[in-house]
């Protein structure tokens, strides 16, 4: 993720075998090839949360959040699994 900062990525969005990095500088998205759960070792666990069997976001990028979506600062909806929940209310607590 070079030029990247875990500061500037808003979301991480897999599929299938690459995944879209969403940044807050980029008007297009960054394609990476590899899984969600690769990518999920190497960020910092204090700032991203998955929210999704196919979403990782940036917690200090989160506008609002309801019982199954969330808004990011940029506007974009994204879904929010039932299982990943409670992981994402723990850091609003």
């Amino acid at each position: 993720m070079e030029g990247e900062t875990g500061t500037d990525i808003l979301y991480i969005e897999s599929l299938s075998n690459y995944m879209k990095l969403y940044s807050a500088k980029l008007n297009l998205p960054l394609i990476i090839y590899g899984s969600l759960s690769s990518i999920a070792s190497e960020i910092d666990s204090n700032n991203f949360v998955q929210v999704h069997r196919s979403f990782i976001v940036n917690v200090a990028k989160i506008k609002t959040v309801t019982f199954k979506t969330l808004t990011m600062s940029n506007g974009e909806m994204i879904p929010v699994g039932r299982k990943y929940k409670i992981l994402l209310d723990s850091f609003f607590k």
